[in-house]
């Protein structure tokens, strides 16, 4: 059988899997073009990627919950997919916000959403922390793992690299930003900005 036999398999599975949350994407794509901009409408691949996120998420957090030891080389795949989602979710909504501005468009939520997206974007595009130039005082860094050291300067140089896990609860990828505004350290769960996003069909 062909590898692409199988993917259309798995998206296929993923599909009926998550019918109700692909009714709600739908209401999401229509609404956020209907507002900000027919070209929205090309996020359709997106929410199919986000279906078969949400399938390897939940058998990913079944095998924690059953404690078993085995080598998952899915991991890896569902790493590299949901930073591609975080990356093209994160200009959908950086059009919308623009759109709205242009408008003259309320879109508090709408921008809360984009920033949160943001903290975990600009580290995996840029390997930055993102707003540390508002930072107040100096950005320090510990290193992770390394509390006997000296924290260290922050330096804009593409050298930083964001920290991810597996979330127990979810199975899904999430990764611990530096929120400059908030001056603290934040885990961003992949599986929750899916369904903050999807709040907007309610």
């Amino acid at each position: 059988m062909s590898v692409s036999t199988l993917l259309n398999a798995a998206v296929n599975v993923s599909l009926r899997e998550n019918a109700e949350v692909h009714k709600r994407w739908i209401n999401v794509m229509h609404r956020l073009a209907g507002q900000y901009g027919t070209g929205l409408l090309t996020m359709a691949g997106d929410t199919r990627l986000d279906m078969l996120l949400r399938s390897i998420e939940a058998e990913t957090a079944k095998r924690i919950s059953a404690n078993q030891e085995q080598i998952d080389l899915v991991f890896d795949l569902q790493l590299k997919l949901s930073e591609s989602w975080i990356l093209s979710i994160y200009e959908v909504l950086r059009t919308a916000c623009q759109q709205a501005r242009s408008k003259g468009l309320e879109h508090i939520a709408l921008k809360t959403l984009h920033d949160e997206f943001k903290l975990v974007r600009i580290p995996l595009a840029k390997l930055e922390i993102a707003n540390a130039k508002l930072a107040e005082p100096e950005l320090m860094l510990q290193k992770f793992g390394g509390e006997e050291e000296e924290p260290e300067s922050y330096i804009a140089d593409a050298s930083y690299i964001i920290h991810r896990a597996v979330c127990t609860s979810t199975g899904a990828i999430q990764w611990m930003a530096i929120d400059i505004k908030k001056k603290a350290n934040v885990w961003i769960n992949r599986h929750n900005l899916s369904d903050k996003l999807l709040a907007f069909a309610d």
